[in-house]
């Protein structure tokens, strides 16, 4: 003869709810909590007058984004800053003196353009 307890079918489904239940919070606590990290290092896009480029992890590791202007003969280089979760303009340089200088061979001429240090907003 059984007892009334055993018997009862509440009993069978609170059990098959607690075994559930233990058996996702195992499963959770057994994957990783955060996705690994994407990189789009070397990802290109030419769009219209611009060429747009991901890549160089700068030693902060920073990613950094290269826009290259063509009606302005300009290469812009950004970087996002996230102390103040934004994109700042990290260096921007002519690319009619990357060329001559390019042109010029090394230790004639004129040396390397230098980068222009972004102007700061009043």
């Amino acid at each position: 003869m059984t007892s009334r307890v055993e018997s009862d079918p509440r009993n069978l489904t609170i059990g098959v709810l607690t075994t559930t239940a233990v058996i996702l919070l195992v499963g959770f606590l057994l994957v990783p909590s955060q996705a690994p990290t994407a990189y789009a290092d070397g990802a290109t896009i030419v769009k219209d007058d611009y060429v747009l480029s991901v890549g160089g992890l700068t030693q902060a590791n920073e990613d950094l984004l290269y826009i290259i202007d063509s009606p302005k003969q300009m290469l812009n280089v950004y970087r996002f800053n996230s102390n103040r979760n934004q994109i700042d303009l990290a260096s921007s340089v002519s690319l009619e003196e990357m060329r001559k200088s390019a042109s010029t061979p090394t230790g004639q001429g004129q040396p390397p353009p230098k980068p222009q240090p972004p102007k700061k907003k009043p």
